[in-house]
């Protein structure tokens, strides 16, 4: 696509940010999964990572099932198919929409965890970086400032 008035420069540089940022998205939702399978641990909640059980995230003993999303928006189409007529709970982390509008409430009413939140989530997130800024990348090479 072409942007007027913007030059083949401009347009590699709007490119290499999208795709940079399209990386850290994938990067947060993955450090909140991991939080999440510490924070939910204790409430009888396990992570079914990779295709133990397809396009679910987390379940429980009583055999509730439940898919994670880091953002309202960030839902690929195979996801919602795979929940079609499912009794897979979904929850998403954020509104896209509107800035710090978070669903933790949503989550603790699902899961029955009572300490967490946006505030403990992003401290989770800031812990990790600060012991291995090399998480975050971008084309399987660390981002250095």
């Amino acid at each position: 696509m072409r942007i007027k008035g913007t030059s083949e420069a401009e347009l590699k540089k709007i490119m290499k940010g999208h795709r940079l940022l399209m990386s850290i998205e994938t990067i947060v939702g993955d450090l909140l999964e991991e939080y999440l399978s510490i924070k939910l641990y204790d409430y009888n909640w396990v992570c079914c990572w990779g295709s133990s059980i397809d396009a679910v995230d987390f379940c429980n003993s009583k055999g509730e099932l439940l898919q994670i999303k880091n953002s309202d928006n960030s839902e690929n189409s195979s996801s919602s198919k795979v929940r079609n007529g499912t009794e897979i709970k979904k929850w998403s982390r954020r509104k896209s929409t509107q800035n710090n509008t978070f669903y933790w409430e949503k989550l603790i009413d699902l899961t029955g965890a009572k300490d967490i939140s946006e505030e403990d989530f992003q401290s989770f997130v800031g812990s990790i970086i600060d012991k291995n800024c090399d998480c975050i990348y971008s084309n399987n090479q660390p981002i250095k400032s």
